[in-house]
């Protein structure tokens, strides 16, 4: 008798210790979340054309509009994908890996395809070793094929004709990366010379608010803001609730099994809660949303 005591005090101190720790986690969260509200999107949903392209320089970055596509394809939608992996040595067998991850990562969120290129699309690297730091738009057209570029990301588009396609911002590029501005940029531009089916760029973008609480700490984030000389990703113009598509875009998260340390920056512990209560806080995905008609 006196061992059942023991044994089920212990147990009740375990479980009232994680409780414990799933609230702290969860106020710590609350704090990160976006405070601000902008109009809810309803012209997804009511398109009758239901074609859509995410068009990313990497496969994770589609995961800012994973939960909208995930709801997209739930209502009919065929969705197809376009990325990038830099050819570089050192790359090589980490591509290879996100090559299989991403196959997962697309099944989980019902996207049809997935296209992606394995090239060198820098011409000059090595002017700016850490392939991630800003490079300012006047130096873009010397460091990157940007010929190759717009002819691969052209011929996708083509091939599909889409009524929208999903990408990041062409300001900053989320947190500063070159190559997200770089794609994102021939895609609005694509986007604004074939109006006669592109009808909307969606760029999944952060509010204010989260992007000051959850990259302000990141010194490629900072050096970025110095170097493009602007306050951050353009402001959102829509919302969409995603808090039904949790599973499904958390599923997909998990996939990259390489990239685990880089979307922890950005939706940090999304693996440590259920996701019906992470996507309860991070309930809403943000998209700048550029009209072509």
């Amino acid at each position: 008798m006196h061992i059942h005591h023991s044994l089920f005090f212990k147990g009740a101190l375990l479980f009232t210790g994680l409780l414990l720790l799933q609230s702290c986690l969860t106020q710590k969260l609350e704090k990160m979340a976006p405070v601000e509200h902008y109009a809810d999107d309803n012209w997804l949903l009511n398109q009758t054309r239901k074609q859509a392209l995410i068009i990313v320089a990497h496969d994770d970055d589609a995961i800012s509009s994973a939960g909208t596509v995930s709801m997209l394809t739930a209502n009919g939608w065929e969705v197809h994908m376009l990325c990038f992996y830099h050819d570089i040595p050192e790359n090589v067998t980490r591509n290879l890996q996100r090559q299989q991850d991403v196959q997962q990562a697309i099944a989980a969120q019902g996207i049809r395809s997935i296209t992606f290129h394995t090239l060198n699309y820098r011409a000059h690297h090595t002017a700016y070793p850490k392939l991630y730091a800003y490079v300012p738009e006047v130096m873009r057209d010397s460091i990157y094929r940007m010929d190759t570029l717009t002819l691969l990301i052209q011929q996708f588009i083509e091939q599909y004709q889409p009524s929208v396609i999903f990408t990041l911002d062409d300001v900053i590029g989320g947190y500063g990366h070159p190559d997200h501005v770089v794609v994102s940029r021939i895609v609005k531009d694509y986007a604004l010379a074939h109006t006669q089916y592109i009808k909307r760029v969606y760029q999944a973008v952060f509010t204010p608010y989260q992007a000051n609480t959850i990259m302000a700490e990141l010194p490629v984030y900072q050096d970025a803001l110095l170097s493009c000389n602007c306050t951050g990703q353009p402001v959102p113009t829509t919302q969409i609730n995603i808090s039904a598509y949790g599973a499904q875009k958390r599923a997909a998260m998990l996939t990259y099994s390489t990239e685990q340390q880089n979307l922890q920056k950005f939706w940090p512990k999304y693996d440590k809660m259920p996701p019906e209560k992470y996507f309860a806080i991070f309930d809403r995905e943000f998209f700048h949303v550029i009209e072509t008609e």
